[in-house]
């Protein structure tokens, strides 16, 4: 619903999970990720260092 109303949403996926990529080889979100560069790039405020981190972002 909310991709049909062109609203921005994350999913946060419980750790575990398993995708296929498009060559059809199993690996798990967090290692899908690592293969894919930066799209774009946001400040995100980090609480730990209390200071704002350009951060790269992706999607798939």
């Amino acid at each position: 619903m909310m991709w049909r109303r062109h609203v921005d949403f994350v999913i946060r996926w419980k750790k575990g999970h398993h995708f296929f990529d498009e060559n059809g080889e199993e690996n798990s979100l967090g290692q899908l990720g690592k293969k894919k560069r930066s799209r774009d790039y946001r400040m995100i405020w980090d609480a730990v260092k209390h200071e704002n981190r350009k951060t790269g972002i992706t999607w798939m």
